[in-house]
């Protein structure tokens, strides 16, 4: 939540680990360039680290930002041990390509390298809720546009299994 806990429209900019073999939360502290607060966002683990990709903030119920920034979420700088209180580095990771337009609640999968996501809504698009897919290659950090799905779709999930 943020600062407010009692306004229902206000995003967190925290981020939480939970360690299974204590059953307990941890707040992480966090420094460098963080991608402020926001909802309806996607993250996945690559190579080692976190990466955040998209969502919105709403302002007071005027206007909503939607975010296009890849973020990551440099967990080596972090801490080593329970005990290390060294805060982990977010950073902005610069995209060689268009990125996909804004959006919140979409479905997102990380498979082979790549980083699909699909769907969600942006009341400022076109069509509030979308239809479009668009992959992320890892390997060099350019978006492509891919065949769009044949219904619009958001609050909606997506996998892969058995290589597919």
């Amino acid at each position: 939540m943020g600062e407010n806990d009692n306004d229902p429209e206000e995003c967190g900019d925290e981020v939480w680990q939970y360690d299974i073999e204590d059953r307990k939360w941890a707040k992480i502290p966090n420094a460098g360039c963080s991608p402020g607060p926001r909802c309806g966002h996607t993250m996945f683990a690559w190579k080692g680290d976190l990466y955040l990709w998209g969502g919105m903030q709403e302002k007071k119920s005027v206007f909503r930002m939607f975010f296009t920034k890849l973020y990551r979420l440099k967990l080596s700088a972090g801490m080593q041990g329970k005990k290390n209180k060294a805060a982990y580095m977010w950073e902005n990771v610069k995209v060689r390509s268009q990125e996909p337009p804004g959006r919140e609640e979409h479905a997102a999968v990380l498979y082979k390298g790549k980083y699909y996501i699909h769907g969600g809504s942006n009341p400022y698009m076109e069509t509030t809720a979308l239809k479009d897919t668009w992959v992320l290659n890892l390997s060099n950090f350019k978006w492509s546009p891919l065949k769009d799905g044949p219904i619009i779709r958001h609050c909606h999930g997506m996998w892969a299994a058995n290589n597919k």
